[in-house]
């Protein structure tokens, strides 16, 4: 009896052995796979970190390059526009330069002496100033305009009236010459020859 009562304390011991060496067995496994579990997450973690940091940097770089385009496209379409100014202005001297040069105006100074024929003595009435005509590539174009500026009665008319009377119309196609010359390139005008009348009435 007490035989049987020792070999079947041993099998309950043996029974408690093998359920205690299961349960460790299934802890260790349980461990395993948590273990496995954690990792795999973990794994991923880093994965999707390290995929949206390429996805950022790369959403970062594509927004500098796209940056950087539109300044060099900014830079160009300024150099574009200085460069068209640059051009513009230059046109626009040359075809100034053209027409300074298509147009002119010759001044010269004008002498006209009215002579009045009368029954006792004669009359004799003087006109100064000067004439301009206007001047499209050197030729003559339109009728010349006289402008009077003085008018006189004279006694007598000789050589050193009538030289008395060319310096004073001189005297007003240099001054209008000085008017007409304001903003005009000296070419533009040209002073020539006195002209001088003397007629009848």
């Amino acid at each position: 009896m007490r035989i049987a009562a020792l070999e079947a304390d041993a099998n309950e011991h043996q029974k408690q052995l093998h359920k205690l060496e299961a349960a460790h067995l299934k802890a260790k496994n349980d461990l395993e796979l948590e273990h496995h579990s954690f990792a795999k997450r973990a794994r991923e973690e880093h994965y999707n970190e390290g995929f949206q940091h390429g996805v950022t940097s790369s959403q970062k770089d594509h927004l500098i390059e796209i940056t950087n385009l539109r300044a060099a496209h900014r830079e160009e379409l300024a150099q574009r526009e200085a460069e068209a100014e640059k051009r513009g202005r230059a046109i626009a001297k040359l075809e100034h330069e053209a027409q300074v040069k298509a147009f002119g105006v010759e001044i010269r100074p004008y002498v006209k002496i009215e002579k009045d024929i009368g029954v006792i003595w004669d009359n004799h009435k003087s006109h100064t100033g000067y004439q301009y005509q206007l001047l499209v590539n050197g030729i003559p174009a339109f009728q010349p305009h006289i402008v009077v500026e003085h008018s006189e009665e004279i006694k007598q008319v000789d050589k050193e009236m009538v030289a008395e009377l060319v310096k004073l119309a001189q005297k007003g196609a240099e001054t209008a010459a000085k008017v007409y010359l304001r903003g005009a390139s000296p070419g533009a005008l040209i002073i020539g020859p006195e002209i001088v009348q003397q007629v009848k009435v």
